[in-house]
């Protein structure tokens, strides 16, 4: 494969009552996403997958 490949995150899921917003809510399911560039700035292969946890760590 020779392009770009970008990735991110997001959470899933309906408003829970009395639940904090975005991110903080456990109801919610966190979700990677990658979409790979090709030229002329179109997305190629999107593959999506929902895990357990995600988090970033920095070195």
């Amino acid at each position: 494969m020779n392009s770009c490949v970008e990735l991110d995150d997001a959470f899933i899921g309906g408003r829970t009552k009395g639940g904090k917003r975005g991110r903080g809510d456990e109801g919610k399911r966190p979700v990677l996403i990658a979409v790979e560039r090709r030229a002329k700035n179109r997305a190629g292969l999107i593959a999506m997958t929902a895990v357990d946890r995600a988090y970033r760590t920095f070195d």
